[in-house]
């Protein structure tokens, strides 16, 4: 009997501890799922302050109602399944200054606006546990004005000489050919590295044998690598990311070689391994001149220089780091920050 009723009170026990761990192990998932609606609603608000703001520099710079296009823009897109609404936004009108990439609200001369997506999710399980509802919140800083700082997206230099002073829209911005060689006024670029060629095939696509690395953070006035050799292996891998996978927008430094009467002093890279930063431009690489003669894209011979032309982008939903010509003085959007 003694037997029996011991062999009871052990399967009583046992029984006791998997429900505990049952409702420990059902308890966290319920919470992992709080958790993984979070972060979807922060990439969310993330999307909302990033369109809110950029919407608000345009209207900023276009002399019209900030509030309004960024309400209008935020109301496109969703947070925790409802659309963004006027209480979800904090719209702050500031001044940005460039040199030191800090923002501050007011100022004579506004040139920012900085946006800020707040929303609060009801928590499905955790409520549970106390938690009925969790803040998500997340900001962005869109700011008009000359890119004096960039991000490139392609390890190429142009030449300053390309881009006049007193050009102020597309019809003369240049069509450039870019080898590069001693003759033309670009080169490739290992930014603050060096500039050999496995140093530039670095910062291409991985997808097409490059390292993806990611362009580093640059600003007027930086000296940077170059390297005016004929880089075979560079050019069949920029063919591949044009023409295979269909990326030939960039953002590219423009650098300064030229003399106060934009004649070229020289071209890239032969007065030493380095180039001054003097801006960056957005490019569009429209083709490749092959070996055997061919222009096009994904020919059967080796690429061997690209045909590219420099453009002003300034549309709607642009955030690219340099998308206006710098060259030719005139403005911008920029997410910030």
């Amino acid at each position: 009997m003694r037997d029996r009723t011991a062999h009871r009170k052990e399967r009583g026990a046992v029984l006791a501890t998997i429900g505990i761990a049952m409702v420990l192990i059902v308890g966290m998932g319920a919470v992992g799922v709080d958790l993984a609606r979070l972060a979807f609603t922060a990439n969310e608000a993330q999307v909302v302050a990033d369109a809110s703001a950029t919407a608000g520099a345009l209207a900023l710079r276009a002399g019209q109602s900030i509030e309004t296009a960024a309400l209008s823009v935020a109301s496109e897109n969703s947070m925790d399944g409802e659309p963004a609404e006027a209480a979800d936004l904090d719209i702050v009108v500031g001044t940005y200054d460039w040199p030191t990439r800090q923002f501050a609200p007011g100022g004579l001369n506004s040139n920012a606006v900085s946006a800020t997506a707040d929303r609060e999710v009801d928590n499905v399980f955790a409520g549970i546990f106390g938690d009925a509802t969790s803040s998500v919140s997340r900001s962005a800083i869109a700011a008009t004005g000359p890119a004096a700082t960039g991000r490139p997206t392609l390890p190429v230099a142009l030449s300053d000489c390309h881009f006049p002073p007193d050009c102020q829209d597309e019809s003369c911005l240049p069509v450039l050919r870019q080898t590069p060689s001693t003759t033309d006024n670009s080169a490739y670029t290992g930014f603050f590295g060096n500039a050999s060629a496995g140093d530039i095939n670095g910062f291409l696509h991985s997808e097409c044998g490059g390292g993806g690395l990611e362009g580093p953070l640059l600003k007027v006035g930086d000296h940077i690598s170059l390297n005016n050799g004929q880089v075979a292996s560079v050019l069949k891998t920029l063919e591949c990311m044009v023409c295979e996978l269909g990326m030939p927008e960039y953002v590219v430094p423009i650098i300064t070689h030229c003399d106060e009467n934009f004649v070229a002093a020289s071209p890239p890279g032969t007065a030493g391994p380095n180039g001054l930063v003097y801006g960056f431009a957005s490019i569009t690489i429209e083709s490749f001149n092959y070996a055997n003669g061919g222009v096009g894209c994904g020919l059967v011979s080796s690429p061997r220089s690209i045909n590219l032309r420099a453009v002003i982008r300034e549309e709607d939903g642009f955030t690219g780091a340099g998308g206006p010509c710098t060259g030719c003085n005139l403005d911008g959007i920029t997410l910030v920050r």
